[in-house]
């Protein structure tokens, strides 16, 4: 239903128990709204990291030897191997994973880690593609400019 689910992104929570809501009003004191503001705002690998959302500063935290950064690491690649998985099962094998996107183009740790913990699928192919979204969403843009003049 929106961007919070699946994979916890720089700020945004991803799946997680929606009872964590009751929790964090019954026990930390939060309102609807605060409540809101930690899910869309500092939650995601900034919540479970504290350093940061930008993976790389979180990365080399848990190079340096902080455990709250290791865990946001291994929590991020565990949940992006984990919707690969779900994925490749749902369609009944895989041929190759495409890694884009920030993380995906630019970090080789969490590019290897991931294809390591899908080595079960033999001869998995991997791809690094650079993203367009400016084109994208140009693309998106016109289409709907265009709807609406017909």
């Amino acid at each position: 239903m929106s961007l919070q689910c699946g994979v916890p992104q720089s700020n945004r929570c991803g799946d997680f128990d929606p009872y964590i809501i009751m929790f964090m009003h019954e026990y930390a004191g939060l309102n609807y709204e605060d409540v809101t503001k930690e899910l869309q705002t500092r939650s995601g690998l900034l919540g479970i990291s504290g350093i940061s959302n930008d993976l790389r500063d979180i990365m080399e935290a848990a190079e340096d030897g902080n455990t709250r950064a290791r865990l946001a690491v291994d929590i991020y690649i565990k949940e992006v191997t984990g919707y690969i998985g779900r994925y490749a099962a749902e369609m009944g094998g895989l041929d190759a994973v495409a890694f884009t996107g920030g993380i995906g183009e630019n970090s080789e740790y969490v590019r290897s880690k991931v294809m390591e913990k899908l080595q079960f699928i033999s001869g998995l192919k991997q791809y690094v593609i650079p993203a367009n979204e400016e084109l994208g969403v140009a693309r998106q843009t016109y289409m709907a400019l265009n709807r609406e003049k017909s």
